[in-house]
């Protein structure tokens, strides 16, 4: 009979052990995830169509803060400069410019490679970052004036 009652002890002892009463805690829910962070979309793939045109960076057409990009790929920036322009691989536009004095006829004039950087493009309008070298890179929005 004692041992009857040690079993029955220990075979208690085991369902308890297997069996954990439903009072114990759940387990707390994981967190849910954190939203994903939106990524701004890629940059427009540049053409020469596309680009092709007189750029106003003041917005006024009227003033000299600007490009031009023509067909034949020469090119013009600001009141200064005149040279080519070309796409490179990293979607960029590059311009080969040459600087030059206003009013100076017999300025040498002096090499300057402008890269711009296109973040955002429609058919009136380009949000563009002008990189030169030794100079602050100049957010600025390009207006199509032709």
């Amino acid at each position: 009979m004692k041992l009857r009652l040690i079993l029955c002890a220990i075979a208690a002892m085991f369902a308890a052990a297997c069996d954990p009463p439903a009072q114990k805690a759940k387990a707390a829910p994981e967190p849910a995830p954190a939203p994903a962070k939106t990524q701004a979309p890629p940059p427009p793939r540049l053409d020469h169509e596309t680009i092709i045109g007189t750029w106003s960076f003041d917005g006024s057409c009227a003033s000299g803060d600007g490009m031009g990009l023509r067909p034949d790929n020469t090119a013009f920036y600001d009141e200064w400069g005149t040279g080519t322009w070309s796409i490179n691989r990293q979607n960029q536009i590059v311009l080969d410019l040459v600087r030059r004095e206003m009013g100076v006829e017999e300025d040498p004039g002096e090499p300057v490679t402008l890269t711009i950087d296109v973040r955002a493009s429609s058919d009136e309008a380009l949000e563009v970052v002008v990189n030169g070298a030794g100079e602050e890179p100049r957010e600025t929005t390009a207006m199509r004036c032709s």
